[in-house]
Formats: structure tokens, C-alpha cells, sequence
């Protein structure tokens, strides 16, 4: 099995959940209370998961929208390229 390099941000995150584990003695069923608990307390700041598709799938529809567009503008300098090549082939 390949070692993985360490990153410092996943090993405070582990730590931290690590220590917010420990408070309820690794009982899987009192920190999922207490995990509930801060959702109940905080849902107002969570986006839904509808919310969250709809974000995405505006994402999703302007990178589209985008890469038509730079599509087009390639095609256009190819276009022009073209010209410009038989312009100088044909001495004008």
C-alpha cells in the first residue's frame, strides 16, 4: 500500500473531530445527537440539498455557455488564419 503524503489541513481536521469525539467518549450515537443538535441550532445558515443542485446546475449551464462561446472565437481566428494565409499565398 502507497503512503500518502500528510496534509496539515485534513490532520486538524481529524484532530478536531478527533477531540469533539472524545467529549462524548467515542459513543457513536451521542455525537450523532450532538451533530444533530448543531443542525437543528444552525439550519438557517444550511443550504438545501435543492439549493445546492440548482447553484450547480447554473454552474454548470454558464461554463457550457462559455466554452461555446470560446469555441466560436477559436473557429473565428481559425477562420482568419485561413484568409490571412491565401492572402499572402495568392501576393495580395
Amino acid at each position: 500500500m502507497a503512503q500518502t503524503q500528510s496534509d496539515p489541513t485534513i490532520d486538524e481536521i481529524r484532530e478536531v473531530r478527533h477531540r469533539i469525539s472524545a467529549q462524548f467518549d467515542h459513543d457513536p450515537a451521542r455525537l450523532v445527537a450532538y451533530y444533530m443538535e448543531l443542525q437543528k441550532q444552525y439550519q438557517a445558515n444550511l443550504a438545501s440539498e435543492r439549493e445546492i443542485r440548482s447553484k450547480l446546475q447554473v454552474s454548470e449551464n454558464r461554463e457550457g455557455r462559455i466554452r461555446k462561446e470560446l469555441e466560436m472565437i477559436v473557429s473565428s481566428i481559425d477562420d482568419i488564419v485561413v484568409e490571412f494565409e491565401s492572402r499572402i499565398n495568392a501576393g495580395v
